[in-house]
């Protein structure tokens, strides 16, 4: 198997691990379906590990540089994202802004939209300094 090929294919798993459970998550939303706790757990114990794998197989797949591309976006990008993060958790503290709500006012939907926003800010930085990164080295 080529080096191409290989990563087609770690890129296919991840996609697949990553639509299949999304898929999961979301069907509660969808189709009114929701897992038992067992099966939440199971996904999760299968997923982790499988994502890990697929994960560090890409991560051997690629060349020294853009293993430096992505280094540097996670740590700085990702930080921005935290306190970007923070600031908006000041923000709706002070009642400047209204609490990002994903289904209702209960604390188990504040928690998923606490992560959900910390998890987009460090997403959304880390995409910028990887294009910043990428632009500055071309």
């Amino acid at each position: 198997m080529t080096l191409e090929q290989r990563r087609r294919a770690v890129w296919g798993g991840l996609i697949l691990l990553g639509m299949i459970t999304g898929f999961i998550a979301s069907a509660h939303h969808i189709a009114g379906f929701r897992l038992p706790a067992w099966g939440a757990l199971a996904l999760v114990v299968l997923v982790i590990p499988a994502a890990g794998y697929l994960t560090l197989r890409w991560w051997r797949l690629l060349d020294e540089v853009a293993q430096e591309a992505h280094k540097f976006a996670w740590y700085w990008g990702g930080s921005a994202g935290i306190m970007v993060a923070c600031l908006v958790m000041m923000l709706v503290e002070r009642g400047v802004i209204p609490a990002p709500m994903i289904m209702g006012p209960s604390v188990s939907d504040a928690f998923s939209a606490g992560a959900v926003t910390v998890l987009m800010s460090q997403l959304a930085g880390y995409l910028v300094a990887w294009a910043g990164w990428w632009w500055s080295h071309r």
